[in-house]
């Protein structure tokens, strides 16, 4: 079923290249796209390669490439995604379509939220790389900045190791074999650790801030 789904696709896609020059949204009136070129691009789109043998800017209008090709770039990840998850169930393939919608939406979505967060932190580390003007108050401030400054750094660091983990672990596509559960039990692990090195950081960061009143702990500050 799937198969004929994806052919249907691909065959869909081909007509309307070669009727480019029928539709709408064409103001440089290219013509139609030749027809191996035309079937040759829809199945390298549909089946995740994205072979380009053309020159985008012209010979396909603004309706083919924002209906057509820009709708198979955007899930080529999770196409990918689907055809890995197939081979690790081992036992059985699943349906196409259903990991297809899975991968877009509970994948790539927290993926996007990863690379926003990683984003705002590396603008956090711009903003922060600016000389100070002006002696501290004292060494103690001086000293509950540093720490402050470097357990920040230290916190965007695990972040971008514990945020990939947590979304490996979140079991969007059924079971899968016995070999790849030992992965994720792994990846677990790797998970709560990097969850209480990261909790440790943050009590770190509320000392040096004075939040938190200062008590025993194992993680001590030497004096000069």
């Amino acid at each position: 079923m799937s198969f004929v789904s994806v052919s249907c696709r691909c065959c869909s896609l081909t007509s309307r290249f070669r009727l480019q020059h029928l539709l709408p949204l064409n103001p440089q009136a290219f013509p139609a796209v030749i027809n191996r070129q035309a079937f040759e691009t829809a199945a390298s789109f549909t089946s995740n390669t994205n072979w380009q043998s053309y020159s985008g800017e012209s010979t396909m209008s603004y309706f083919s490439q924002m209906t057509q090709l820009a709708f198979h770039n955007f899930v080529s990840g999770a196409v990918g995604m689907a055809i890995a998850v197939a081979v690790a169930r081992a036992g059985k393939l699943g349906n196409f379509w259903q990991d297809l919608v899975r991968g877009t939406l509970y994948e790539l979505d927290d993926i996007e939220d990863v690379v926003d967060r990683l984003s705002e932190s590396l603008a956090a580390a711009n903003r922060s790389r600016v000389a100070a003007v002006g002696a501290s108050e004292s060494r103690r401030s001086e000293r509950a900045e540093l720490i402050v400054k470097t357990v920040a750094g230290m916190e965007r660091e695990l972040e971008q190791i514990r945020l990939p983990l947590h979304i490996l672990l979140e079991n969007h596509f059924g079971d899968l074999n016995e070999n790849q559960e030992e992965m994720l039990g792994a990846a677990r692990t790797a998970a709560e650790a990097a969850d209480a090195q990261l909790e440790r950081l943050k009590r770190i960061a509320a000392l040096g801030l004075g939040n938190l009143p200062l008590r025993r702990d194992p993680i001590r500050i030497a004096d000069d």
